[in-house]
């Protein structure tokens, strides 16, 4: 049997109606707390014995168990209450979410990225998406440019919405990609040639399109051999542009736009490369360009140049590579397109980017079909700050097992795909934390000790090193109030078993003595290394 109980904020009629016109009629009756006051049950514990007498259920053969469901998806679940907050009706309607979909999947959802992608993607996905959507629909937009690969995901979200809303907006994912501008547009023998990074990518790229560069794939050249090289090799490089231009300029052609304004989206970092790409083409066209803007704060004077201060979000990913990760596609990055073939950048990092993305993207969109099968035709909009306050809050409180599924995920920081950094830092493993410990220093120091210069200054060397672990230890204490990510995890949430190995060893055992005894420390000594000997 299913009853129902109510806390009379409304009445039983309205309660009922609402009840009826949402098709709910399988429960058994509806009590309110009115009914628990007449029979002096004010405390909802007791509502089992009133619920035997208004039952006649029988007490000797069942017995009533309390169990709050919220109590339980908090105690499995405590990180991802922690983004709450009363007057947040994102972190509500995210929250509502996940406890539904965790029920539905038996209170256990194992696969971290599909977690992941549902809680954290899956908000920020349709919060662009939506914010998009009703820009569209306000400017009368009717053919909509997702670019590739930040448009893979917003554009499905995108046309759920047109879905539901019954629009029909001509929407198309397109390749555009910096590294198409950089190998289109470039003037080796300008007086203002881009910053390194662009000449080191053109380099890289050449290497892969340009048989006479095939023979320094893979090599470490100085970025002057690469300028001079590029220039001896300028005619064959603006052969090769041409060429690319050619080919984008078809491949942009087969997609027929008709209108003479399109939507257009994209993520922005130093400059805007997709939409001046897509101008070259479309000479003709009127752009509304809707912008991801992942740089950190203290980029935004860039910004700044170009629109006014009120028409975008001063709220920052505290780690802005995560926005790149959660809003991007399961495929491989493209170099360029020439012949009207796609030429796609392959490598370790962007494989395993690639498998785990999927996982992420699958769920992302989950959310967001979730999300509109709930509320209807109600139009839900999420505040970029607060969708951003949720992700910081992830960032904020990453843990080792966070750490352990990040370990291997890469971004990339130039057009050409070849220099990568980890999205979160790794903490040093079990091994170096035992061995930046105070105890292993103190101990190797007098491990060292075997000439007489050694043990003269050995007191010296021991008050310096203690010294400077207060130093460490109070600046660490300081970045950890302003980031929880400087906190370093315990050697036993690294690895318990190769921290446990790395303590026995002679170094560390003589250090923790020395610390705990200082003045007995030369009694103890001699048992110690004998203790290790054996």
């Amino acid at each position: 049997k299913i009853i129902l109980i109510h806390n009379n904020v409304y009445s039983m009629k309205y309660i009922i109606d609402i009840l009826q016109k949402n098709n709910i009629d399988f429960y058994e009756n509806i009590y309110s707390y009115k009914d628990f006051y007449r029979k002096d049950y004010s405390n909802f514990l007791y509502f089992g014995k009133f619920l035997f007498e208004t039952q006649n259920i029988n007490q000797k053969e069942y017995r009533f168990r309390y169990v709050n469901p919220k109590d339980v998806f908090v105690r499995y679940n405590p990180k991802l209450c922690g983004i709450y907050r009363n007057e947040s009706l994102e972190s509500s309607i995210i929250l509502g979410l996940y406890i539904k979909k965790w029920i539905l999947s038996d209170k256990h959802i194992d696969n971290y990225w599909e977690s992941f992608g549902y809680f954290y993607g899956g908000p920020l996905c349709y919060g662009l998406a939506n914010f998009i959507y009703n820009e569209a629909v306000k400017n009368d937009l009717k053919e909509f440019i997702f670019v590739a690969r930040d448009g893979y995901v917003i554009e499905k979200i995108f046309n759920f919405l047109q879905q539901q809303f019954k629009t029909n907006i001509k929407t198309e994912y397109i390749y555009a990609s910096r590294a198409l501008k950089v190998l289109s547009k470039i003037d080796l023998n300008s007086n203002h040639l881009p910053w390194d990074d662009k000449i080191s990518s053109l380099f890289d790229l050449c290497t892969k399109a340009l048989d006479d560069f095939k023979k320094y794939q893979g090599k470490s050249i100085s970025k002057k051999i690469q300028l001079d090289l590029l220039k001896q090799y300028s005619d064959k490089i603006n052969y090769l542009s041409s060429k690319i231009e050619k080919s984008f300029v078809k491949y942009i052609k087969k997609y027929s736009f008709k209108q003479n304004k399109i939507g257009l989206f994209d993520f922005v970092t130093f400059e805007f490369s997709s939409l001046n790409i897509l101008q070259s083409v479309l000479k003709k066209k009127f752009f509304y360009a809707y912008y991801f803007y992942i740089i950190p704060n203290s980029k935004n004077f860039f910004l700044s140049n170009i629109a006014n201060a009120q028409s975008y979000s001063t709220i920052f990913f505290k780690n802005h590579l995560i926005g790149e990760f959660l809003v991007t596609a399961p495929e491989l990055p493209i170099s360029f397109i020439k012949d009207g073939k796609i030429n796609r950048m392959d490598n370790i990092h962007e494989q395993y980017k690639v498998e785990i993305y999927k996982i992420i993207s699958q769920f992302e969109l989950e959310f967001s079909k979730d999300l509109i099968l709930t509320f209807g035709d109600f139009r839900i909009f999420f505040r970029s700050d607060e969708v951003v306050r949720i992700i910081n809050y992830f960032i904020d409180n990453i843990d080792y097992k966070d750490r352990y599924y990040f370990k291997d995920i890469y971004h990339s920081e130039n057009s050409a795909h070849t220099k990568y950094v980890r999205i979160f830092n790794q903490c040093a493993s079990a091994t170096d934390s035992v061995r930046n410990s105070l105890s292993y220093r103190i101990g190797l120091r007098i491990m060292q000790s075997k000439t007489l210069k050694k043990i003269l200054t050995l007191p010296f060397s021991l008050i310096n090193i203690i010294y400077q672990d207060y130093i460490d230890k109070k600046i660490k204490s300081e970045l950890e109030v302003k980031n929880i990510n400087f906190k370093i995890p315990k050697v036993e949430e690294h690895d318990f078993i190769e921290g446990k190995k790395n303590k026995q060893h002679l170094a560390y055992q003589l250090g923790e003595c020395f610390l705990k005894h200082p003045i007995l420390f030369i009694f103890y000594f001699v048992n110690i290394y004998i203790k290790w000997k054996k």
